[in-house]
């Protein structure tokens, strides 16, 4: 479950850079 939320928050973070 942590994996996948890290996962999650990383995508999330990549797009708001983006």
């Amino acid at each position: 479950m942590l994996f996948f939320n890290n996962k999650f928050i990383n995508l999330i973070f990549i797009t708001n850079v983006a």
